[in-house]
């Protein structure tokens, strides 16, 4: 079901069962319905940010696009939120202008989490998002992902293969086998 909600299914494959966000039911939404919740809703850290992000882009751009797509605030507006975004991450004012490809693993999945939490969304799905980074750099990020989640009173959907990483990161956890909870 979360593949779907996320339209990461062919739209071929049945699914089954209710998924509602802000009020609106996911399981059977159209793909406009769908980009509707995305970022406004829901933020999405990836696990590979180097592929993720949009390497045209430069990390200001990258962080300030879920805000043009979703809200309708000014430039101004737009760039202190992006600003504010940098420094609770924990990157320098002037990775604003740099690209993704000039920024190291962990500053790039920084930039990620930004992009994902700019819009202050409810729900935060964290597909593997330490396993290319050291075991420092995966301690950092996932004590401040968990900080800044728990600080926006969000939920977080952690999905992980590492059971260090998930004591670290959960305070429930489901383990699933082939789809199924065991």
């Amino acid at each position: 079901i979360a593949r779907a909600m996320l339209g990461l299914l062919p739209p071929d494959v049945a699914v089954s069962g209710s998924i509602s966000l802000g009020g609106t039911e996911v399981v059977g939404a159209s793909d406009r319905t769908l980009a509707g919740l995305r970022g406004r809703y829901t933020g999405m850290v990836f696990q590979n940010p180097g592929a993720s992000l949009n390497p045209v882009l430069s990390v200001g751009k990258q962080i300030e696009l879920p805000l043009r797509l979703h809200y309708d605030l000014t430039r101004a507006e737009r760039a202190d939120r992006v600003r504010a975004m940098l420094d609770k991450v924990g990157l320098p004012p002037d990775v604003e202008g740099k690209h993704p490809h000039e920024l190291s693993g962990g500053q790039r999945q920084r930039v990620g989490i930004a992009t994902a939490l700019i819009t202050s969304p409810r729900l935060i799905v964290a597909d593997e998002p330490t396993t290319a980074l050291d075991s420092i750099t995966q301690r950092q990020i996932v004590d401040l992902l968990v900080s800044l989640v728990d600080g926006a009173g969000a939920s977080m959907l952690f999905i992980t293969h590492g059971f260090s990483v998930l004591a670290r990161a959960t305070t429930r956890c489901v383990v699933l086998d082939e789809g199924s909870v065991v």
